[in-house]
């Protein structure tokens, strides 16, 4: 299931959808503003990594 988001901003549509791609991350938002298109995503371990 995704949840949808949409404003109007500076005359163009924003778009905020969590929850359509990248299944696998822990959380992922897509982003889109005229005609550009965003994936953002969010990983996370249960044990810290070395480094």
């Amino acid at each position: 299931m995704s949840d949808l988001c949409d404003h109007s901003l500076g005359g163009r549509e924003l778009t905020l959808q969590e929850g359509k791609l990248a299944r696998q991350a822990g959380g992922v938002v897509t982003v889109r503003y005229g005609s550009t298109t965003v994936l953002v995503t969010a990983c996370s371990g249960a044990e810290p990594g070395k480094g």
